[in-house]
């Protein structure tokens, strides 16, 4: 594991996640395609992300303001651009919805579970994140303690654990922008940036597909 540097303490004040985050993880179906979806459920303001489990290539959702137990969020391309719309159920342990593509208006239904995550252990379900590589997306497991202490390098081949990065020092979420990519040679390295004098920064370099010992290391921050 190659140090390349870090802060010395992090004052208690740190900045973390807003106290009243409601994060879930539901798993089903769009069409008779499987689907795993992360969704921010605090409201007025609801965002998501999601893959199809075939590909494991996030798919980001619109933020939305609703006040409602319905939700409808665009579903952007890679450029940006809405080409569906993502309607579901937020209440209860299972939902129903609809899927609409913009261009054609096919319309593919939607099944989903809530596997993780509830109104007293929001902090339980799983962060995927928008950044992904070729080969790896990235999870945070766990928002148990307000903070990112492990950060899940999965192979999109197969969803198995191919890295778990553990930093010096617990970092600040920026939910699912926590993980950027900082570079992508070879070797692939990805950041979590500083977001304040309170929140320091990480760098990690990913192993390559074909050895998987992981290397790690932290930035000061800015």
């Amino acid at each position: 594991m190659k140090k390349i540097g870090c802060l010395l303490m992090v004052p208690v004040a740190a900045v973390s996640m807003r106290a009243e985050a409601s994060l879930a993880y539901y798993t089903g179906t769009i069409g008779k395609q499987r689907v795993s979806v992360f969704v921010d459920l605090e409201q007025p303001r609801i965002s998501g992300i999601y893959f199809y489990d075939r590909h494991r290539t996030p798919i980001r959702l619109k933020p939305a303001i609703t006040h409602s137990s319905d939700v409808s969020l665009d579903e952007l391309d890679s450029d940006g651009i809405p080409v569906a719309r993502v309607h579901f159920g937020i209440d209860g342990q299972s939902s129903v919805g609809t899927w609409t593509d913009y261009r054609t208006g096919k319309q593919l239904p939607i099944t989903l579970t809530r596997v993780a995550g509830d109104e007293h252990e929001s902090y339980s379900a799983p962060v995927l994140q928008a950044a992904s590589t070729a080969h790896f997306y990235f999870v945070i497991p766990s928002l148990a303690t307000g903070r990112v202490t492990a950060i899940e390098v999965r192979d999109k081949r197969t969803g198995a654990l191919a890295q778990t990065l553990t930093p010096p020092q617990p970092l600040c979420p920026q939910g699912f922008d926590t993980v950027s990519i900082a570079s992508g040679g070879n070797p692939t390295v990805i950041a979590v940036k500083s977001s304040s004098s309170y929140c320091p920064g990480a760098t990690f370099q990913l192993a390559t597909p074909d050895d998987l010992l992981p290397v790690n290391g932290v930035t000061e921050a800015k």
